[in-house]
């Protein structure tokens, strides 16, 4: 089982003025009221591991409302627009990004509207990553929120995998068949393997998942023992878990970013992710972070660590608040968040 991330440090980013986490597993998982910094986490790991892919999607991911979007990635409480993250990393060293408003440069125009930027309405980003990622860049952002990054330097150096499943992700990452194709081409087998099993655990009569032809176009279809059924006419519960998995499915050592995996979905349906999301980690080697809004899923999630052997100290529970810009939080060992949970019923997100 794979840990990349140990602690996060966070200064000026969205509603972050400061936050520092320490103690990061194999298995995170925070929990919270609304507004109290979840997200912004998830948001911090991901630009941090990837300062230009995940800066980009954190722009957009929250809904788009024009050059107010990449405004909003800064905490509006400092004099000074500016962010600093800062990922400690497993072997000792440490990720870190900053990221300050800039002014265009008129040498970038011809590559921006080569690319199909509005130049006459750009907010220009200057990151700059250091550590295992060394990366200067301007971003530039239209009026549209189409991007284009103008690379200033870039050091070869390790890419650290990350991947984000979103709501948004889940419905816009493309068909479920390319996405299934996406799986099997990176994971093989033990992908295809991996998906089937967790989606028979809630219905065990399904043989297989495959893409059929049908009236000339190849449609993925859930195979049962009696016949088969297109993805597209199962509940909308069936399909965003189906999608889920799959998506989940395609990474091994990587750092996964969750972000309310229950949305959507049935309690009993709740089960089979919180299944594979224990799985990703054992079998997969993916360190995971995960927010919810859920007891139910945490249950869940809790239940599946102990039953499938994850140690005490291979996951925690981060009950997470956040007054005046200043993250806080209370970690809880998987022991202790179960004793809690299941024993005392205590709802872990008040």
């Amino acid at each position: 089982m794979t840990v990349i991330v140990r602690g996060l440090e966070v200064r000026g980013f969205r509603g972050l003025r400061e936050a520092r986490i320490e103690g990061f597993t194999t298995l995170n998982i925070f929990v919270g009221r609304n507004n109290s910094g979840k997200s912004s986490v998830l948001e911090a790991i991901f630009v941090a591991l990837d300062p230009d892919g995940g800066l980009r999607y954190v722009i957009r991911r929250r809904g788009w409302f024009g050059l107010g979007s990449v405004e909003a990635i800064f905490y509006s409480g400092l004099k000074e627009k500016s962010v600093r993250l800062v990922a400690e990393l497993s072997d000792g060293t440490k990720q870190i990004v900053t990221i300050k408003p800039d002014m265009p440069y008129v040498e970038d125009l011809g590559a921006l509207q080569a690319h199909g930027l509005n130049v006459d309405e750009l907010y220009a980003l200057y990151v700059e990553a250091s550590g295992k990622v060394v990366r200067k860049l301007r971003l530039y952002v239209d009026g549209t929120g189409r991007t284009h990054g103008i690379i200033l330097q870039h050091v070869s150096a390790p890419i650290h995998r990350v991947f984000f499943i979103d709501w948004n992700r889940v419905y816009t990452h493309g068909t479920p068949e390319a996405v299934y194709s996406d799986a099997i081409k990176v994971g093989g087998e033990s992908a295809k393997r991996f998906i089937v099993e967790a989606i028979r655990k809630r219905y065990g009569e399904v043989e297989d998942i495959l893409p059929l032809h049908s009236f000339n176009r190849w449609v993925l279809y859930l195979v049962f023992r009696e016949g088969s059924t297109p993805y597209y006419v199962v509940g909308d519960g069936v399909r965003y878990a189906l999608m889920y998995l799959m998506l989940i499915s395609v990474y091994t050592d990587a750092v996964g970013l969750l972000e309310e995996p229950e949305l959507h979905t049935h309690p009993g349906l709740m089960e089979v992710v919180a299944s594979a999301i224990v799985r990703s980690c054992i079998e997969r080697g993916n360190q995971i972070f995960l927010s919810t809004h859920s007891i139910e899923l945490l249950k869940y999630i809790l239940q599946e660590a102990m039953k499938q052997g994850l140690k005490d100290d291979q996951l925690r529970v981060y009950r997470l608040s956040l007054e005046n810009g200043v993250l806080t939080s209370e970690t809880y060992t998987l022991s202790e968040a179960y004793e809690a949970v299941e024993e005392l019923g205590w709802d872990l997100r008040r």
